[in-house]
């Protein structure tokens, strides 16, 4: 009974080891099969069928992966055709593969992380934070920022574009800041202070100071002189409104008395020096007033903003020096000391 028991056992193992043989397999050969039947490997039709295997390998020879075909082929006709997927010669376990450099690692779309592998969609995020989605670029995945978020090199995460003005702004201005506009012309942030705070302006530079109750309303009239209120962002501002612009934010808020007569000024000017301009419909804004000078936005309803100007108040009134609504000249400006803080100009040969 024991010889009989190990006569069967030596069998089944001869059986088991003469069933496959490396060669090549005839893709075109399945295609003209009457029927396909997928199976195991280790299955009991492998175990009793000779297979032809492709089979590849890793750098120690040993198999990792292979498509095994037996075609049962009558009168020349095939009329089955059985396969299996060859099982690599050890177990990597759940989305793992073998590598050819006999390594488990990870499969494709997964990611390892602390120690097992994770799909990319929850692998991205808790890398590189919350605003990081999977990508596939280049035959291969990987974390990119999602729109709205950028990547913040000292984090080493993805932060939304608003956490990342806002840290720009507080580092700027101190708590209490936050960003207003996100991007402006200048590439940086427009800054503010949120709600109970007021920009304070010291030798140092600006900050943005925390207010005591009931102060928003008297801060920048106290301040400045009773033309100025608080506005969005914690500026001091005109109280009236600019033709342009929401708020004015000059560096003199005028009497109404003043204003009329700028704009009454510029308006005559520029009607004297170009007949595009219609009395009707021109309208005269006015951005800033520093002693003397004055600049400007000029335009008409349905086209608010055309040009900008510059003039300076002389004996006669105030005389417009220059406009346009490209580069300006600084040349005419020049025996006025027109402050170059009011506008930007360029010198032309």
């Amino acid at each position: 009974m024991r010889k009989t028991l190990l006569l069967t056992l030596t069998v089944f193992l001869i059986l088991l080891t003469a069933c496959e043989r490396e060669g090549i397999v005839n893709d075109s050969a399945l295609d003209d099969c009457m029927e396909v039947i997928t199976t195991k490997d280790g299955s009991l039709i492998s175990m009793f069928h000779t297979f032809t295997c492709t089979y590849d390998r890793t750098e120690s020879e040993k198999i990792r992966s292979g498509v095994c075909v037996s075609l049962d082929i009558n009168d020349g006709v095939c009329r089955k055709a059985y396969m299996y997927e060859k099982e690599p010669y050890k177990n990597c376990g759940e989305n793992r593969k073998l590598s050819y450099s006999d390594e488990c690692l990870c499969v494709d779309y997964y990611e390892e992380y602390e120690g097992e592998c994770i799909s990319m969609d929850k692998y991205c995020p808790l890398v590189y934070g919350e605003g990081s989605i999977e990508d596939y670029q280049n035959y291969k995945w990987g974390c990119i920022c999602d729109v709205g978020y950028d990547f913040d090199a000292e984090l080493g995460k993805c932060i939304s574009k608003q956490e990342k003005a806002d840290n720009y702004c507080i580092t700027d201005l101190g708590d209490g800041a936050f960003a207003i506009q996100i991007d402006s012309k200048y590439g940086n942030p427009w800054c503010g202070c949120k709600d109970g705070y007021a920009i304070d302006i010291k030798e140092d530079g600006a900050y943005c100071k925390e207010l005591a109750t009931g102060e928003n309303d008297v801060y920048c009239s106290e301040k400045y002189g009773s033309e100025w209120k608080l506005v969005e962002g914690g500026y001091c501002a005109c109280s009236y409104e600019s033709l342009f612009d929401t708020y004015n934010y000059p560096s003199t808020c005028l009497s109404d008395e003043t204003r009329k007569e700028i704009v009454e000024s510029i308006k005559e000017e520029f009607l004297s020096v170009s007949d595009y301009w219609d009395r009707d419909t021109i309208l005269v804004g006015i951005t800033d007033v520093i002693s003397a000078y004055a600049s400007g936005k000029i335009g008409t309803e349905e086209m608010r903003y055309l040009a900008t100007w510059q003039a300076v108040k002389t004996n006669e009134g105030w005389k417009l020096l220059n406009h346009g609504n490209s580069d300006h000249d600084c040349v005419p400006l020049e025996p006025y000391d027109f402050p170059k803080s009011m506008f930007y100009c360029m010198y032309f040969n």
